[in-house]
């Protein structure tokens, strides 16, 4: 299970999940910060893993390199790129431990990118007294975060290009791609026609190099229409806006 919050705490309470073939009740857990970035002068980070449950917390932490696909979807290989410690770890109720984090070669020309899962590990039982014995014969997660970890090249920059406008059964279809050699992250996306709001979508990242399909529910028909419409989010804080009009978008059935 992926699990993604934009606070600076992700806090996990009182989730269920269903595994294989049983009901687990994942813990209360945060982590801090929910990102890392790395280049020349850092080269160091930590995160914070904080148990505020009544009952000790098992994780196991595994380091994946992410990328996107052809249509932009996430990703991921597991990878020794990084230097990570620890990798098995156990929390006693309202305590916290720290990971270590680190680079361990000089940056490249394009930005890396990697996330750290921090995995929860179902409870220890008699018969597996030792977290690693647990590590090792546990198939199932009850729930996992993973903290993006971005490592800039010299130089970095995104460069976002909005095309391939269409619509069809009342969603707008568009793609991004990011020429640049560092990712884009895109808050929610707004589509406005003058002051009215004809839908919002999720916003996601679309790394260096890659393109991202995205989609915005519209309330209504633009096709045959002749009007100028807005795509507005936020990327760094920043408000970013892309105009365009009715005739660039393609309407299919």
């Amino acid at each position: 299970m992926f699990t993604y919050a934009h606070s600076l705490m992700v806090r996990f309470a009182g989730i269920t999940v269903l595994l294989a073939s049983a009901v687990a009740h994942a813990g209360n857990w945060g982590v801090a910060p929910i990102k890392l970035e790395f280049d020349r002068a850092t080269r160091t980070g930590l995160i914070t893993v904080n148990n505020e449950d009544t009952k000790p917390v098992n994780f196991q932490i595994k380091l994946y390199r992410w990328f996107q696909d052809a249509k932009g979807q996430d990703q991921y290989e597991e990878s020794n790129d990084l230097v990570y410690f620890p990798q098995i770890m156990s929390i006693e109720p309202d305590q916290k431990k720290l990971i270590r984090v680190g680079i361990k070669r000089p940056a490249e020309t394009v930005e890396q990118t990697y996330r750290l899962f921090i995995e929860e590990l179902p409870p220890l039982t008699p018969d597996t007294p030792d977290i690693s014995a647990k590590a090792g014969a546990s198939v199932a997660v009850l729930i996992r975060f993973g903290v993006p970890i971005f490592w800039a090249p010299t130089g970095a920059v995104s460069a976002p290009i909005f095309s391939n406008f269409s619509m069809g059964k009342d969603v707008l279809n568009f793609v991004v791609t990011n020429s640049g050699n560092r990712h884009v992250r895109y808050q929610e996306m707004t589509l406005t026609s003058g002051a009215e709001t004809l839908g919002k979508a999720d916003g996601w990242y679309v790394l260096a190099g890659a393109r991202r399909e995205f989609a915005i529910p519209v309330k209504k028909m633009l096709c045959g229409s002749d009007q100028t419409l807005k795509i507005s989010t936020t990327v760094d804080d920043k408000s970013v806006t892309h105009s365009l009009t009715t005739k660039e978008i393609t309407c299919t059935p």
